[in-house]
C-alpha cells in the first residue's frame, strides 16, 4: 500500500483490516494523524512484514492496540505510534519476527500504562517509560526468540 494512505483522516473513528490479509508492506504516513481513530482491528494483517515511518503516529484518540496478529512484522519505520497521547495499552507479543524498529517508537505516549512485548523487544530496545512512569506495567512474553539485534 502506498505512502500517505488515510493520512490525516480526522473523521475516521474505526478501521477493520480483516480484509487486508495479503498486504505485506505499507508506506510512510499510513494512518498518521487520524485524530478520531479509537479502534483498529489488525487481525487481518497476518502477512504484513514492513510498515513505513509514522505509522499510526498522532492518533490521539486511540486508547488500546492489539498487535498480536502481526506475526510476520519484521520492520517498523521511525515514529511508530508517536504522539498517541490516549494510548493506555499496547500488546506486541505477536511480534516474534521483529528485527528493526525506527527511532521514537511510542514517543510522547504519555498515557501508556500497559505494554506487552516479546523478550527480544524488551532486551534490545528502550521501552519508553519503562523506568520512569508511575504505574506502568510492562509484561514480557515468555518467548525464545533470539534473532533480534538492536539497530
Amino acid at each position: 500500500m502506498g505512502a500517505s494512505w488515510l493520512y490525516g483522516c480526522t473523521s475516521l473513528t474505526a478501521l477493520d483490516c480483516t480484509g487486508l490479509s495479503q498486504l505485506a508492506t505499507v508506506g510512510d504516513y499510513w494512518l498518521r494523524d487520524c485524530t478520531s481513530l479509537t479502534a483498529l482491528d489488525c487481525t487481518g494483517l497476518t502477512h504484513l512484514v514492513t510498515v513505513g515511518d509514522y505509522w499510526l503516529s498522532g492518533c490521539t484518540s486511540l486508547t488500546a492496540l492489539d498487535c498480536t496478529d502481526l506475526i510476520r512484522l519484521a520492520t517498523a519505520g521511525d515514529c511508530w505510534l508517536r504522539d498517541c497521547t490516549s494510548l493506555t495499552a499496547l500488546d506486541c507479543t505477536g511480534l516474534t519476527q521483529f528485527t528493526t524498529i525506527g527511532q521514537y517508537w511510542l514517543a510522547r505516549c504519555t498515557s501508556l500504562r500497559e505494554l506487552s512485548v516479546t523478550r527480544a523487544i524488551a532486551l534490545n530496545w528502550h521501552v519508553p517509560g519503562r523506568d520512569e512512569a508511575d504505574g506502568e506495567k510492562v509484561i514480557v512474553a515468555n518467548d525464545t526468540s533470539d534473532a533480534m539485534a538492536p539497530t
